[in-house]
């Protein structure tokens, strides 16, 4: 995504490109250093596969902050961390006190398929705040002109080996628009912390879906997380529209919601 090595004395850059493309990140601030550290001050900027910019003093304890930034951007909360260094005389330590601020919400939209709908959805969910990446295998189709609202293309033979690398948290929607995908990926994904896997396509193509899975034996809390047909019945027909739809279900879910008109929580005399 970035070139760590070009980039790792801006670390404020970084964070500010990061959070333009709505990707979740950490600020690790070197809050305190006693004994033989190698420096007092520092901040460094930590991505959730690991990736930083900047320093707060190189060697075992800034791998020690990343790897907790990581655990943190991951929960999509910060805190204190602190490293101890007990030195070869057994009498002496360094300690090296942060503090790690998670930055953005981390909520993730993945989209198999680079096809009308998703391209759509990819538009819709970047606009309302969610980080975008897209999975396919056409290479037409996977390119940053079609999909400039992408933080991440994954582009292999099969969507399997793109989903490779593909972060998939407990913040992560999933949207599969694809034929070239079969029943074991979407086993994968049901299986993965990801919050709602939604598969576009008909009534016959959900029921049929539906019975494969339940037939797989896939438990009963990854069977709540697979949305087939895919978004709320708001009468979607363009890619816009269902757009519209896919995104709102995912907010919902997401947020916890029930969904339903805000209006009847309000009280009429004429009722509603």
């Amino acid at each position: 995504m970035f070139d760590s090595q070009s980039d790792a004395g801006s670390p404020f850059a970084r964070a500010a490109e990061l959070e333009r493309l709505n990707i979740p990140f950490a600020i690790v601030t070197l809050t305190h250093a006693e004994g033989t550290t190698p420096r007092s001050n520092g901040r460094m900027t930590v991505v959730a596969d690991g990736t930083s910019y900047g320093t707060v003093g190189g060697g075992v304890a800034e791998s020690y902050a990343i790897k907790q930034a990581v655990r943190m951007i991951d929960a999509g909360q910060g805190g204190a961390i602190s490293f101890v260094t007990r030195h070869e005389c057994e009498t002496e330590t360094s300690t090296v006190d942060m503090f790690v601020d998670v930055v953005c919400s981390g909520k993730k939209v993945v989209l198999v398929g680079g096809g009308h709908v998703n391209f759509a959805i990819a538009q819709l969910a970047s606009n309302v705040g969610f980080e975008v990446e897209l999975v396919e295998i056409r290479p037409e189709y996977a390119t940053a002109e079609r999909f400039p609202m992408a933080s991440r293309i994954h582009l292999d033979e099969t969507v399997e080996r793109s989903l490779q690398d593909v972060l998939i948290t407990s913040t992560t929607a999933v949207v599969v628009s694809s034929h070239a995908v079969d029943l074991p990926v979407v086993e994968r994904l049901l299986a993965s912390p990801a919050c709602y896997v939604g598969l576009l396509g008909s009534r016959h193509k959900a029921r049929t879906m539906i019975q494969a899975l339940e037939a797989s034996g896939l438990d009963e809390a990854s069977m709540g997380k697979l949305f087939v047909p895919i978004g709320l019945d708001i009468g979607g027909e363009t890619p816009q529209e269902i757009a519209v739809g896919v995104v709102a279900e995912i907010m919902q879910v997401l947020h916890h919601r029930p969904g339903g008109h805000l209006c009847g929580a309000i009280p009429r005399q004429s009722g509603r």
